[in-house]
């Protein structure tokens, strides 16, 4: 099982920090209010939930025998967009397709939370695989997505190829690089193997063995973001 993250830049005080993650604790979702946060673990310096948001929809029920419309009525679907804050890294972190910011960015609007900036990372597909070969040289390919590809002279389109020679491998990475929209490799994580796949604008999906979803989400932090704060201070 792979889990995606998109990241964004997360502008904020201390203050502000604090003053949001006490503001999403007490946020807790509730069929009332049609929107909350479920599962809100604290790690100081770094808080997680998963986003609930209760969407009415419209049925509308028929007389199947007579052909007619009898009534709409109203029912409810639920959608869930998990995400973290990371005062650390300066960090938002959406546990599912860029798009979900939003709905965070709502969420945080209507309850009042204040003091932050939310916007896109300056990291392209080329500043991650730069930072990999710097600190990763003995990464594996296993497949390359391109777009807008040449095959021939006068034929060009999306083109996903997988990855047997790491050599040609990483040639194909360095021939075609602006033309590549996808990346699918191995790194080592310490002893296990950690497989990324690296999309532009800073996504990332990865797979690891069960059990280490959280060292792997701290590693890729570690690989690719430089701390701005390290500790809260108590004073």
């Amino acid at each position: 099982m792979s889990t995606r993250i998109a990241y964004f830049k997360f502008n904020c005080s201390q203050k502000s920090f604090l003053t949001l993650r006490s503001l999403v604790q007490k946020s807790v979702f509730n069929e009332e209010e049609e929107i909350g946060v479920v599962k809100f673990k604290n790690f100081d310096t770094y808080f997680t939930g998963i986003l609930v948001c209760k969407i009415p929809v419209y049925v509308t029920l028929a007389d199947v025998k007579n052909l007619t419309k009898v009534k709409r009525e109203e029912t409810y679907t639920y959608e869930f967009v998990p995400f973290g804050i990371d005062y650390t890294y300066q960090l938002l972190e959406v546990y599912s397709t860029r798009t979900k910011k939003d709905k965070i960015d709502e969420f945080f609007d209507q309850i009042g939370a204040s003091g932050y900036g939310i916007g896109d990372l300056e990291m392209e597909l080329s500043d991650m695989l730069s930072i990999i070969k710097k600190k990763q040289p003995e990464y594996r390919i296993n497949a390359l997505g391109f777009k807008d590809f040449n095959l021939v002279p006068g034929v060009a389109g999306r083109f996903n190829a997988k990855i047997v020679s790491n050599s040609v491998g990483k040639k194909m990475l360095s021939q075609y690089v602006d033309s590549i929209s996808a990346v699918d490799l191995n790194l080592n994580m310490e002893k296990e193997i950690l497989r990324l796949k690296l999309f532009s604008p800073t996504n990332i999906q990865f797979w690891v063995d069960s059990g280490l979803e959280n060292e792997a989400m701290l590693y890729i932090k570690r690989l690719f973001f430089k701390k701005i704060y390290t500790t809260i201070s108590t004073v």
